[in-house]
């Protein structure tokens, strides 16, 4: 396939108000069908390399998308590219002909039968497949095997700072499984992922759960000031779900019984409500109790920056983060993966307010600056590059 470049690029001003209204609209409410029409809709006559962004149509995988949506006017100023965004299941019957480049965002549990349809779709129609948009919550690359003849970059939400990390057996099939079967005793199985030669080379990261739509709204439109000020009578917000795989409610069993110890203090923690009884109740909550999931990174650690609470968290040092919001004692308070220090941790939060403000306050900014800036624009302007792996295909 030829590239589109034999004249400069002129962007009509309507596509760009098409493409701010859009992303104004499902930071409002969502990403509903006539959004999704919109941002489908055929691509433009001329030079402008053609970009596809295919993404899974649910909360988790679309905060991934979002900032694209949000950004695409100006990513499209900037590199003279299109943008247009597919669901899975409508990017199965799309004509790749007329696509130069693509970024594909599919979940883990897809049959590998889809992944290979995509991509030997994607290239018999001379489209280069630039990324992988990777939104698990596991740090591991299990897909590696799959992924790596097809894509130039993997994004991942998280990196383990120790590479070496990705290619170490673990009892289960992540990092998490391996340390808390061994706490907890349960038996599981050895795993060690492939990793082909190089693959590590192709990861890079992109932010996570604050980027979507409902949450980047929220920085955008509050003031951390103002949320600080208001009262706040829980001490402990811990409401957590423990249903799950043997590990998982181990742990956040063990996470439970830890918060239950504290004696003397106001501690919600019983049972779950609804989504807005749970902002009503971190907005009026000195500390978010936030154990890990399935993965680190969970959407409760957003929502206590967003909300002005003090985010207390298993350590995160492991992780490298776009940007760092989980820097100890800046921007949250770590405690141990056993949680045997949560108490001294609560104490020291509670008894040291100034600080604790500081805190929150540092992680609510540092998120709102990275939103409020081309931050993201700059960070994933390697996509619109020109990469060798384009050239040969494109040439």
């Amino acid at each position: 396939m030829m590239m589109r470049c034999s004249r400069p690029f002129t962007q009509d001003r309507s596509e760009v108000t098409v493409l701010e209204q859009v992303g104004r609209h499902a930071a409002r409410k969502g990403l509903g069908p006539v959004a999704r029409r919109v941002l489908a809709r055929p691509f433009r006559r001329g030079n402008a390399p053609r970009y596809a962004v295919i993404f899974e149509a649910n909360r988790i995988s679309y905060s991934q998308i979002f900032p694209f949506v949000q950004h695409a006017a100006e990513i499209e100023r900037r590199h003279g590219v299109q943008l247009r965004f597919y669901t899975v299941e409508t990017a199965e019957t799309l004509d790749f002909s007329n696509v130069d480049r693509v970024l594909m965002q599919l979940w883990f549990t897809r049959e590998r039968a889809v992944f290979e349809r995509l991509f030997e779709r994607a290239e018999r129609g001379g489209a280069n497949v630039v990324a992988f948009l990777d939104s698990f919550a596991h740090n591991d690359l299990r897909l590696a095997p799959v992924l790596d003849p097809h894509i130039e970059f993997y994004l991942k939400k998280s990196l383990f700072r120790d590479r070496g990390q990705y290619d170490a057996p673990t009892l289960g099939h992540t990092n998490l499984t391996d340390f808390y079967n061994r706490v907890y005793g349960i038996e599981d199985e050895q795993t060690r992922w492939e990793i082909p030669e190089g693959f590590l080379d192709k990861l890079r990261l992109s932010p996570n759960f604050f980027t979507a739509p409902d949450l980047y709204r929220y920085f955008l439109d509050h003031d951390i000031e103002a949320l600080l000020a208001g009262p706040r009578d829980i001490d402990v917000h811990a409401r957590l779900g423990s249903q799950g795989s043997p590990w998982y409610s181990a742990m956040r069993q063990h996470a439970s019984n830890a918060v239950s110890a504290l004696t003397g203090l106001k501690v919600v923690s019983d049972g779950l409500v609804d989504r807005r009884r749970f902002n009503a109740e971190l907005k009026g909550s000195k500390i978010c109790f936030s154990p890990f999931g399935y993965g680190e990174i969970c959407w409760r650690d957003v929502e206590a920056a967003a909300f002005g609470a003090v985010l207390l968290k298993p350590d995160m040092d492991h992780l490298q983060v776009l940007p760092n919001i989980y820097k100890a004692g800046v921007t949250y308070v770590p405690v141990k993966w056993d949680f045997s220090d949560i108490g001294t941790q609560v104490a020291w939060i509670l008894a040291n307010p100034d600080d604790a403000a500081g805190i929150a306050r540092a992680a609510f900014l540092r998120i709102r600056d990275y939103l409020e800036t081309s931050r993201f624009v700059d960070d994933m302007s390697f996509l619109f590059q020109e990469h060798d792996g384009v050239a040969r295909r494109l040439t």
